[in-house]
C-alpha cells in the first residue's frame, strides 16, 4: 500500500528552492529552540527561547505560511508551505512541544479573521498570526464541556463592557497566556447556540483567579474563575449572541496556523517503536505484527485526511466536518498506537525508569498522552456527533 505524497516536477522545484531558503534561515535562527518529550518537563528558560523563535518565524510569515501576506502570513502555496513543517520536524526536538503548551492562537486568529472587527484586524490579528500572543481556550466548565451550548458562565452587557462571571476548567498550560478565548452566555433568553458570545479576555483584568490542575500527561491545566470581571466590549469577537459561529470559525485556523500538536508525535513514536521491535525481535510475534499494522494503516489514513483538510483550509474552500474528522481520527489513531506499544513491550511500556524503560521512557509517556488526548475538544463520541452534524448541516 503506497501512502506517499507526490508532486509535479514544477511543484518539486518550487519546494526544493524554498527548502534551501528555509534551511539557511533555520541555521541562523533555530538555536536554543526545542522541547522535552513531556511538556510537563518544559522549563521557563526553554519556554521563553521557544517563544522568541516563534516570533522570528512569524516575522517572515512562516507561522501561518499559507495565509495572505496582508493577514500576516507568507502567501505560500500549500505544497510549498509543507516544507516549513517538514524542516521544523527534522531540526527541532519534539516540535509538538515547541509550540507553547495549551496555546490555540491559530484558532483565535481564524475566528478574528472571519468574524472580527476592523479594529481587531489591525490590533489583534497581527499578533496572533505572527506567533506573538499565546491564547488559552476557556470553554470547558465543571458541568459542561463537550456539550458547549450547556455552558453556564455569563457575560452580561453593562455599558461599554461585559460583566463576566463563571468558572472554566481544564484550561491552558504551563506558564501564562496573553489572552483567554472565552465562550459565555450573553443572551439567556435565546435558544441554544444563539445565546453565546465569544471574547478574547486579557488575563490581567481585576476579578480573575487561577489555580493549578496536575494532569497525568502533558503540561499543567488550570481552573480559572471570573468574578464580576469587566471585559471591554471591544474584546468581543463577532456579534453579540454569535459565539457559536465564532467557535466554528476557530476550528479552521488550527489547520493552517502555528506549529502546534498534530500527528508528529504519533509518527515519530511509531517509527521508533517499529525499529525497536525489529531490533529486539518482538515484531516476530503475530499479535505484535497485528497491532503494528493496525497502527500504521491508521496513521497513514489519518495523514491523508489531514492533508485534505489542510488543502481545503489553505485554498479558501469551505470546511465543514473536516476539522472534526482530523480531531476524531487523531484520538483513535493515538489509542491504536498505545495498544501497539503495550502489545510489543507489555509492562515495560508502562515505566520510565532509565534503567528499564524502552526508548528512554517515550513509550510510557505516550501511553498517558494517548489516553489523555481522547478527551480535549470533545470525547470520541462527541466528535463523531459533531462530524455527523457537519456532514448533514444538522442543528444542535
Amino acid at each position: 500500500m503506497d501512502f506517499e505524497t507526490r508532486y509535479t516536477a514544477e511543484q518539486e522545484r518550487e519546494r526544493e528552492a524554498f527548502r534551501a531558503e528555509f534551511r539557511a534561515w533555520l541555521r541562523e535562527n533555530a538555536g536554543g529552540a526545542g522541547a522535552p518529550p513531556d511538556p510537563g518537563d518544559l522549563t521557563r528558560e526553554q519556554f521563553e527561547a521557544n517563544r522568541a523563535f516563534l516570533r522570528r518565524l512569524g516575522e517572515r510569515g512562516w507561522f501561518a505560511p499559507t495565509w495572505p501576506v496582508e493577514h500576516g502570513g507568507a502567501g505560500l502555496a500549500p505544497h510549498v508551505a509543507r516544507v516549513v513543517r517538514e524542516e521544523l520536524e527534522a531540526a527541532l526536538p519534539h516540535l509538538e512541544n515547541v509550540h507553547p503548551p495549551g496555546d490555540i492562537s491559530g484558532a483565535a486568529a481564524s475566528a478574528v479573521r472571519e468574524l472580527g472587527s476592523e479594529e481587531q484586524w489591525r490590533t489583534l490579528l497581527p499578533r496572533l498570526v505572527r506567533g506573538e500572543a499565546v491564547v488559552w481556550e476557556l470553554y470547558t466548565e465543571p458541568d459542561a464541556g463537550s456539550d458547549l451550548p450547556s455552558l453556564q458562565s455569563t457575560a452580561l452587557r453593562d455599558g461599554d463592557a461585559y460583566v463576566l462571571n463563571g468558572t472554566k476548567t481544564f484550561a491552558g498550560g504551563h506558564f501564562e497566556a496573553d489572552y483567554y478565548f472565552v465562550l459565555a452566555v450573553s443572551n439567556a433568553d435565546r435558544p441554544r447556540r444563539e445565546n453565546l458570545s465569544a471574547f478574547l479576555v486579557p488575563p490581567d483584568l481585576p476579578g480573575i483567579t487561577m489555580t493549578d490542575l496536575d494532569m497525568m500527561a502533558g503540561s499543567l491545566k488550570r481552573t480559572i474563575i471570573f468574578d464580576d470581571v469587566r471585559v471591554p466590549a471591544s474584546q468581543r469577537v463577532g456579534e453579540e449572541g454569535r459565539g457559536w459561529p465564532v467557535f466554528e470559525a476557530s476550528l479552521h485556523g488550527a489547520l493552517t496556523v502555528g506549529i502546534g500538536p498534530g500527528l508528529d508525535r504519533a509518527f515519530e513514536v511509531f517509527d521508533r517503536l517499529l525499529a525497536y521491535c525489529k531490533e529486539t525481535n518482538a515484531s516476530a510475534e503475530p499479535h505484535v505484527q497485528d497491532a503494528l499494522v493496525r497502527a500504521y494503516v491508521g496513521l497513514q489514513v489519518q495523514r491523508l485526511v489531514l492533508l485534505r483538510a489542510d488543502w481545503l483550509a489553505s485554498s479558501g474552500q469551505p470546511v465543514t466536518y473536516e476539522g472534526t474528522q482530523v480531531a476524531l481520527g487523531r484520538k483513535l489513531v493515538d489509542l491504536k498506537l498505545a495498544d501497539a506499544i503495550h502489545a510489543a513491550r507489555g509492562p515495560l511500556s508502562m515505566i520510565k525508569d532509565a534503567a528499564w524503560a524502552p526508548l528512554e521512557g517515550d513509550l510510557e509517556y505516550f501511553h498517558r498522552y494517548a489516553i489523555l488526548m481522547a478527551h480535549p475538544g470533545g470525547t470520541v463520541e462527541i466528535q463523531k456527533l459533531r462530524m455527523f452534524r457537519g456532514m448533514t448541516g444538522g442543528a444542535e
